[in-house]
C-alpha cells in the first residue's frame, strides 16, 4: 500500500449545478460565485486554525450552559418554570407533536453538538501536528451536517415567543439566553468558514 500526496486543489465544483471552475487567488473577505447559478463557491474568511479551535471550544461551552441553565423563567400565578434549551423540544413533544419534536431536537441539539464535536476532533490535532485518524471522513460528515444545524432559527423562535409571552406571564431572562446568543453568533461564524480549506490539510491517500 503506497501513500500518495494529495495534489493542490486546482478545480472547484459547484455543489448546486456541478459547474467546474478553476481555482484563483481571492483577496481577503471576497466572495466567489458560480458563473452558472450564482451559488457561493468560496467566501474567503481565512482564520488561523487556533482561532477556529478557540471558537469551537467556546461554542461547546456555551452549548453546555444553554442546556444546563434556564434561557427564560416563566412566572404565572405564583409558579416558576425555568426553561433551558432542551425544554422547547420536550414542550413540543408533550403538546402532541412527536415528529416536530424529533426534528427540532435533531436540528437544534443533536446535529449542532455533533458538528461541534467533529470540528473539535478535526482542529485540535491540526493545531499541534498532523491530522487525526479518519480526518477525511470527519470532513465529509461535517459537510453533510452543516445544512441541518438550525440553532440560529430556534433562537429566532425564542425571541418571537418571548415577545408574545410577556403579555400573559412574567418572563425573567436567564444566563442560558446569553449563552444561546453567543452560541448562535459562533455557529454563524463557524458555518461561514469555507470547509474546503480544511481539505488542504488532509493526509496523503493510501493506494
Amino acid at each position: 500500500m503506497i501513500a500518495t500526496q494529495t495534489p493542490p486543489r486546482t478545480l472547484v465544483v459547484c455543489p448546486h449545478c456541478d459547474a467546474v471552475h478553476r481555482m484563483v487567488t481571492v483577496r481577503q473577505g471576497a466572495r466567489v460565485g458560480c458563473h452558472r447559478c450564482g451559488c457561493t463557491l468560496c467566501s474567503e474568511t481565512r482564520l488561523p486554525l487556533q482561532a477556529l479551535l478557540a471558537s469551537t471550544i467556546a461554542a461547546l461551552m456555551f452549548f453546555a450552559i444553554a442546556n444546563l441553565t434556564p434561557l427564560l423563567t416563566f412566572e404565572l400565578a405564583g409558579e416558576r418554570r425555568p426553561a433551558p434549551l432542551w425544554a422547547g423540544v420536550t414542550a413540543v413533544w408533550t403538546a402532541g407533536e412527536p415528529m416536530m419534536a424529533m426534528i427540532a431536537g435533531l436540528t437544534t441539539l443533536v446535529f449542532p453538538f455533533i458538528s461541534l464535536c467533529l470540528l473539535l476532533y478535526a482542529l485540535l490535532p491540526l493545531a499541534f501536528g498532523p491530522p487525526a485518524p479518519g480526518y477525511r471522513r470527519v470532513l465529509s460528515a461535517l459537510r453533510w451536517l452543516r445544512p441541518w444545524s438550525l440553532l440560529e432559527v430556534f433562537f429566532l423562535g425564542v425571541l418571537v415567543a418571548l415577545v408574545k409571552l410577556t403579555d400573559v406571564a412574567t418572563v425573567v431572562l436567564g444566563p442560558g439566553l446569553i449563552a444561546i446568543v453567543a452560541l448562535s453568533l459562533l455557529m454563524v461564524r463557524l458555518g461561514s468558514f469555507d470547509l474546503a480549506l480544511l481539505w488542504d490539510h488532509a493526509p496523503p491517500v493510501a493506494r
